[in-house]
């Protein structure tokens, strides 16, 4: 699974349709990222920092997941102040998957985490990613 800058600071890559008034802020610019996940697959948690450029001043989970994705949906999404949460179900060759997560935002900083949990050729597995980040200066 390719894992994207910016978008890593949210959560896995999914699809999903939410109203555009479904957004919380964020600061325009160059954000420093860092994501730690822990799987079963890993003898140890990986850790990756990245930087992206950021031209948007408000984010959707429309604007978190890639267009060609269709293996997932969302399930349910909330957005209550600068926190977004969502629920999602995958289907994928092989296998399914659920999960969720949430993002807080504090327009030049945030936090999140997320979850998920698969089933792959009758095998199970959980997978947690949690992240910070921060605008670091202009792009």
């Amino acid at each position: 699974m390719r894992i994207s800058p910016l978008l890593t600071i949210f959560c896995l890559f999914l699809s999903g349709t939410l109203a555009a008034a479904d957004s919380i802020p964020v600061k325009p610019g160059m954000w420093e990222t860092t994501m730690t996940m822990t799987s079963p697959m890993f003898p140890q948690p990986r850790v990756e920092t990245t930087t992206e450029c950021v031209d948007k001043s408000e984010f959707s989970i429309n604007d978190l997941m890639p267009a060609d994705q269709s293996e997932c949906s969302i399930t349910e999404s909330s957005v209550d102040g600068n926190t977004l949460n969502w629920k999602m179900q995958c289907q994928m060759q092989g296998g399914s998957g659920e999960g969720g997560g949430t993002f807080v935002s504090n327009g030049d900083s945030g936090t999140g985490e997320m979850y998920m949990k698969m089933t792959v050729q009758g095998q199970s597995m959980e997978m947690q990613n949690s992240w910070k980040g921060k605008h670091i200066g202009p792009c």
